[in-house]
């Protein structure tokens, strides 16, 4: 893989961001709104009191709701911190598609997943308490590679394949999108431990390089001696 290059994030052009809005039904809106109330909320609650000591019934309280009503919208506390998860997922294909057709998979792929982390970069609160949660709580850090990584490759590895015609078993993208993958979730790791200090793509293309100088140029050839 040739070396890649993530230029800075461009608010002109973000994810579907020429893309015509839906018609949306009232008691989509209302569902939606809901939804949203939830997450600022238990944000909120998270960053003043800590993620220990917030309740979910401390959250349904003030976000009015019920409990029940609460894990309709998420099964646990922790899918509050990754509640946009699905319409990142959509973005990070959409960005994909729309990558130039010359590029590599894997560059595209690179590009895409930045932009994921564009949000959370300009967004101080959420950055601290992400960085806080991740260092803290070894149980959070899996959830994030179940939740985050895992979905991602299942969605990302049909997504490349259709790109470049070939079929979501392929060998050869399955490999690559698990190793940008792998990169991206110790990359995450290694930023969010040193205070999510700098730009996170420059941390996400070191280890990037660093795995492909780590590996000999050519096949590799199994010694069988």
């Amino acid at each position: 893989m040739s070396s890649v290059t993530v230029p800075p994030a461009d608010g002109a052009h973000r994810y579907g961001s020429d893309m015509a809005a839906a018609p949306v039904s009232l008691r989509e809106k209302h569902a939606a709104q809901t939804r949203q109330r939830i997450v600022d909320v238990a944000l909120g609650l998270f960053v003043d009191q800590g993620f220990d000591a917030t309740t979910v019934d401390e959250i349904a309280e003030q976000a009015d709701v019920s409990p029940r009503t609460f894990f309709r919208y998420f099964p646990t506390k922790e899918a509050l911190l990754f509640h946009d998860l699905e319409e990142r997922l959509v973005l990070i294909q959409d960005m994909i598609v729309q990558r130039p057709a010359d590029e590599s998979a894997a560059e595209a792929l690179v590009q895409a997943l930045c932009r994921m982390v564009d949000e959370i970069e300009s967004t101080p609160e959420r950055r601290a308490l992400l960085v806080r949660l991740l260092t803290e709580r070894p149980s959070m850090r899996a959830y994030q590679r179940t939740t985050l990584v895992e979905h991602t490759e299942e969605r990302v590895i049909a997504t490349l394949a259709a790109r470049d015609g070939k079929e979501p078993d392929d060998l050869s993208i399955r490999a690559m999108v698990a190793a940008v993958t792998a990169c991206f979730d110790i990359s995450l790791r290694h930023w969010t431990e040193r205070g999510a200090e700098g730009r996170f793509d420059a941390v996400f293309v070191e280890a990037l390089a660093g795995c492909e100088a780590a590996l000999p140029e050519g096949r590799i050839e199994i010694d069988r001696g």
